[in-house]
This record gives structure tokens, C-alpha cells and sequence, in this order.
């Protein structure tokens, strides 16, 4: 059990390693699997927890969002931010499979915890201070 967490987090450590020092789309791309591996793992927590969430909106909106930071467009990032959150937010109260103020709410926060927090890195490696160290 040991023996294959660490070799997992070797090769994880390579991965990123690589993608660090590469940047551009491959770190892109690597932090967008992250977050959508993020979104998943909130999900189950949500699920041993028993709360109900719209699952499938959560993969798009964390994806549309971190596409809008990839292309460096961060007003159309913001704007997709606030919709997704305001349709989550509809999508649970008013649809066909109303949900809980609960469940509503663990949703809202799982798409800002695991969206800001990604979004965080992709700025950090987008910083124009970085380009102009290299």
C-alpha cells in the first residue's frame, strides 16, 4: 500500500515537474485535469456526506472557467464565475430535482473552493513578472 502511494507520487511529482518547467498549454492542461479531479473529489465528499449536487453542471462550469483563464481572457472568467454560480444556484431551486438550501449551498462552495483555488495557480504561472524572469 505504501510502496504504490509512493511510487504514485514520483511519477505525479515527474508530471508536474515537466509541466511546471514547460509551461504554456501542457501546465494548462494539467491544472484543468486537476481541477476537474478537484470537482470529483468534492463530489464524493459531498456524496459520504449525503448531500445531493448537480454534478454534471460542476464539471462544465469549473472546465468553461478554467478555458476563460487559459486564453488569459479574466472578464469572461469572472462573468462565467458569476453565471454558473447564479445557475447552480437556479438549477437547484427552481428544477425539475429541487434540492436542499444545504446541498445548494455545499455546491456553490465546492465550484468556488475548487475553481479559485486551480485559478490561483494558473495566474501564478501566467504572471508577466514570471515571463520576464525567464
Amino acid at each position: 500500500m505504501l510502496k504504490t502511494r509512493v511510487i504514485t507520487a514520483v511519477i505525479g511529482f515527474i508530471i508536474a515537474l515537466g509541466a511546471i518547467t514547460l509551461g504554456g498549454p501542457v501546465y494548462d492542461i494539467l491544472i484543468t485535469l486537476l481541477a476537474l479531479l478537484g470537482w470529483r473529489e468534492f463530489v464524493l465528499l459531498g456524496k459520504a456526506k449525503h448531500v445531493r449536487m448537480s454534478i454534471l453542471w460542476g464539471y462544465i462550469s469549473i472546465l468553461l472557467l478554467m478555458i476563460a483563464f487559459a486564453c488569459h481572457q479574466y472578464i469572461l472568467a469572472i462573468a462565467i464565475l458569476v453565471l454558473s454560480l447564479s445557475a447552480n444556484y437556479m438549477l437547484c431551486t427552481f428544477g425539475e430535482n429541487k434540492y436542499s438550501l444545504a446541498s445548494v449551498s455545499f455546491s456553490v462552495f465546492g465550484l468556488l473552493y475548487v475553481g479559485i483555488g486551480m485559478i490561483s495557480l494558473l495566474m501564478i504561472r501566467h504572471d508577466s513578472i514570471y515571463m520576464s524572469l525567464s
